[in-house]
């Protein structure tokens, strides 16, 4: 399309065209959405013992059952902000609640029945000698018959795909099996709200595609999942909500789709983008083609096509 008279009209065209392919791409995901908030905090700020102000003043809610991105550049506050949720840090000031429990005055381990929190690394996490007992290990606190801690664990393994792997060390797996079996040592518990951090670190896009798989299936047993990661692309094909850091503070909040426009507006200084995204947004720029911004190439092709 080239530019003409038309122009205000084509854009606004161009923009509904790319907001309808974006919903396009999420149809997998649940159309209907419970309004029971899951996580639900106001005004947070909290500063290190250094002075660092990490974070600052942030607002959001999330309903039960959501599946939302955390994004934003290292040092944004990605990580502290998942720790005060977590209450492994307590606010400076402000209030919340996740799970229907206050973070700032329930204990660590009553929140960890119910929030469930992976490292970016797998291995950080890891203790025994046996997947099956690195799962089982979660369970130690609670009280219940050999019978039915078996029968979890042995489910937890082959939700995971990782039944073939019961008795082999975690610390010799594959990297996509590290990742599932720290995902898996969370759910045996009864838990309402996972939190993973960057869970597709040093992974092919198969394993990738095998782990939303997964996650996907959980979010659809209503399982809230707040992914914390760097992967526009990702939080783009399948995550329904996005949240952006900088510097401490919450700068956008929304539909996955809607995040186009605000990145463009601020020239993707926020996050790293794809280069499709880059090339679309520089073709616009330089007034050759009239296209909506967009992260995928599929996506790009069609917009051409049509």
């Amino acid at each position: 399309m080239r530019k003409g008279s038309g122009e205000e009209l084509k854009k606004k065209e161009g923009l509904e065209l790319a907001k309808s392919l974006k919903k396009k791409l999420h149809l997998n995901l649940k159309e209907e959405k419970s309004e029971e908030k899951a996580i639900d905090v106001k005004g947070l700020n909290f500063t290190y013992p250094t002075g660092k102000k990490a974070v600052k003043n942030v607002t959001f809610d999330i309903n039960k059952g959501d599946m939302v991105a955390l994004m934003g550049k290292n040092g944004s506050g990605k990580t502290t902000l998942s720790s005060l949720l977590m209450g492994l840090n307590k606010p400076n000031s402000g209030e919340g609640t996740i799970a229907n429990l206050d973070i700032n005055n329930t204990p660590i381990d009553e929140l960890s029945k119910k929030i469930g929190y992976v490292f970016q690394y797998p291995e950080h996490q890891f203790i025994t000698n046996s997947c099956y007992d690195e799962i089982a290990f979660s369970l130690k606190s609670e009280k219940i018959e050999e019978s039915e801690k078996k029968q979890r664990v042995e489910r937890v393994l082959e939700l995971m795909e990782l039944l073939e792997f019961s008795e082999k060390n975690p610390f010799n797996l594959s990297m996509g099996q590290k990742r599932r079996l720290s995902i898996a040592t969370m759910l045996v518990k009864d838990l309402e709200v996972l939190i993973l951090d960057e869970p597709f670190t040093g992974q092919d896009e198969k394993n990738i595609s095998k782990l939303m798989d997964i996650i996907q299936k959980l979010n659809n047993n209503s399982l809230t999942i707040l992914i914390i990661t760097h992967d526009l692309n990702i939080a783009s094909k399948y995550l329904n909500k996005v949240m952006v850091m900088d510097n401490g503070e919450l700068v956008f909040s929304g539909e996955t789709f809607e995040l186009y426009d605000f990145l463009e507006i601020n020239k993707s200084r926020y996050i790293n983008t794809p280069q499709i995204f880059r090339l679309s947004r520089l073709l616009r720029e330089i007034g050759e083609i009239d296209i909506p911004i967009v992260d995928d190439v599929d996506e790009f092709i069609e917009l051409f096509e049509t």
